[in-house]
């Protein structure tokens, strides 16, 4: 009798009843914003309104909140945000983390700190430098946007068009601890006719032209952000990287003539020529011919076909070569991770040029850059729609 007993207050005790109730009076964290002025942090937190609150009627009714709330620490930040949810700030569903540049130009340690330390937060959520301080704030009530859409659009970025890359805050934290790879971010900024003063929840979104852009790659040195590359320089730091799914590649000639090529399939392979202070990078890969304005050019003749699969991998080589170089010149920042490279494949060498890295190795050093890639698809219209 006193085991049935057991097993039924065991079983009393398992159900989803008080769960339940527990999580109606949470906030459930869908995106976060940092910002800091005058030494003092300032958060906002996006939060998902729950359903029975949500009005489905009205299709311009923002299906998400926002809170303020700022602290000398973030720690008093965050606990002082009780000031105005109704609810606890639950943090375990976080897709977004935004990272104002005031913060990045900052030093990223307390912020990563900070998060890495609680237990209630998963790390697999995105991180991004925002060039505005407000985004959640001013788009959350105009266009209902959320971490969703924001994740979306950095994905699609991401597989389609090779500027952004995926960075997740556990990603973030592996480029924080090795001090050989410097750190890159996606960037998102606003465009549009709306400013600081014009934040209101009834704002008329017919009036307001504002939308949100993921913008090229924010680039740090010993922590702290220092610029942003070109769209050109992106793609280039993801091919390196391989992180290329999709990308275009266009190759303009004479007279406005112009064949866009995509990327499909893309591998990169790094190696070190230590005696000569050289990275070898072979990029190979599939590509297929998307656009054609060359005059009809005849691609049922392997030549031309060659020619332009010639001429996409010198595009390709001349463009990676270049922006390695003008990054190295320009922020003298190894996002590319060559002094890991050189680390992991001839230590006893590194050894000895460790403490001259930065100002001598780095920037001296020699790229060789091999562009493999193969066209395998041409597209249907193979002699130009007036040849068909």
């Amino acid at each position: 009798m006193r085991k049935i007993l057991l097993v039924v207050i065991i079983l009393i005790t398992l159900t989803g009843c008080y769960n339940y109730r527990e999580l109606n009076d949470l906030a459930i964290v869908s995106a976060i914003s940092i910002s800091k002025v005058n030494e003092e942090y300032s958060v906002v937190v996006q939060v998902v309104k729950p359903k029975k609150e949500q009005d489905t009627s009205n299709i311009n009714q923002p299906n998400f909140i926002t809170f303020k709330s700022k602290g000398e620490s973030l720690q008093e930040a965050f606990r002082l945000l009780i000031k105005e949810s109704p609810k606890k700030i639950y943090g375990a569903q976080m897709q977004v983390l935004l990272l104002d540049e005031s913060v990045a130009k900052d030093d990223l340690s307390d912020v990563l700190d900070f998060f890495a330390r609680e237990p209630e937060v998963r790390n697999e959520f995105y991180v991004l430098v925002s060039k505005n301080d407000n985004v959640l704030e001013v788009l959350t009530p105009l266009d209902n946007i959320s971490s969703q859409n924001i994740m979306e659009s950095l994905e699609a970025n991401s597989k389609f068009l090779g500027y952004a890359n995926l960075v997740t805050f556990n990603d973030l934290l592996s480029y924080y601890q090795n001090e050989r790879i410097q750190i890159a971010l996606p960037s998102i900024h606003l465009t549009g006719n709306i400013d600081e003063g014009d934040k209101d929840e009834n704002i008329d979104e017919s009036m307001v032209d504002t939308s949100v852009v993921l913008g090229p790659l924010a680039i740090f040195k010993g922590n702290k952000l220092i610029g942003y590359l070109s769209e050109e320089e992106s793609l280039a730091y993801n091919i390196v990287m391989d992180n290329i799914t999709n990308a275009l590649i266009t190759n303009k000639y004479d007279d406005d003539k112009y064949i866009v090529s995509e990327l499909i399939k893309s591998k990169t392979d790094l190696e070190v020529d230590s005696k000569n202070n050289k990275i070898n990078i072979t990029v190979k890969g599939n590509a297929a011919i998307k656009e054609v304005n060359y005059n009809n050019i005849n691609l049922k003749d392997e030549n031309n076909v060659k020619k332009i699969e010639d001429d996409l991998n010198k595009k390709i080589e001349k463009l990676v070569k270049n922006s390695i170089k003008n990054v190295t010149k320009k922020y003298n920042s190894d996002i590319f991770g060559f002094e890991n490279l050189f680390y992991k494949e001839d230590y006893q060498y590194y050894k000895k040029i460790k403490d001259e890295w930065s100002d001598k190795i780095f920037q001296n050093l020699e790229i060789e850059v091999d562009s493999k890639f193969e066209i395998v698809e041409q597209g249907n219209v193979l002699g130009g729609i007036k040849d068909e």
